[in-house]
């Protein structure tokens, strides 16, 4: 007989497999360790699953959800950009005539000559902001670099650490993280209605 598949063990376990079937499973798992080990793992885990308090969902639960759900009301992302409404442009063409006027009498110079020195200052800008933003990226990329190798060392941390622990532990941590869940959400559901973000 060949490795049992989890669909057979469940089955086994279960108690659905014909009596000539289990009776061949039993003979080979008196022979077999890493079967015996699966069988008892999986053992665990449905006594685990069966020992887990039901989550009673209320009948309103999905329409509770769906009235929170910004439905029928405007979009922020549906609105106009600002650079297409005519108000924006009116706006920034009233701002930029006040500018040169204020720079034409504070300076006493002429509009051309106020607009190639606004240029050859703006350009210093996209210069520096040019500059800025390829340093941004280089250090960006390194910053990646660094996290993806640090995130490749935390999960080999982690797959090491889970190979060193057996399956109860494995068990006690899942059935903790879904206690926690499990109270997370009855504490969730308690809070009056105008309390949740």
């Amino acid at each position: 007989m060949s490795c049992l598949t989890p669909d057979r063990i469940y089955a086994y376990l279960d108690g659905d497999l014909p009596e000539p079937e289990r009776l061949a499973l039993e003979a080979h798992l008196a022979g077999c360790g890493g079967c015996r080990a699966a069988v008892a793992e999986r053992r665990l885990l449905a006594e685990a699953a069966d020992g887990l308090a039901l989550i009673d969902i209320p009948d309103d639960f999905a329409a509770s959800v769906a009235a929170r759900l910004p439905l029928g009301k405007p979009l922020e992302a549906a609105r106009k950009p600002v650079f297409l409404r005519p108000a924006a442009w009116a706006a920034a063409f009233v701002v930029l005539a006040l500018a040169g006027a204020g720079g034409m009498l504070l300076t006493g110079a002429s509009l051309p000559e106020l607009a190639r020195a606004s240029g050859r200052f703006l350009w210093a800008d996209i210069q520096g902001l040019t500059s800025f933003l390829a340093r941004s990226v280089a250090y960006a990329a390194v910053a990646a670099r660094v996290l993806g190798r640090l995130l490749i060392q935390l999960f080999e941390g982690f797959r090491v650490l889970t190979s060193l622990i057996g399956p109860e532990v494995r068990l006690a941590c899942l059935a903790a993280a879904l206690v926690l869940a499990g109270a997370g959400f009855a504490l969730w559901r308690r809070k009056p209605h105008g309390e949740r973000s």
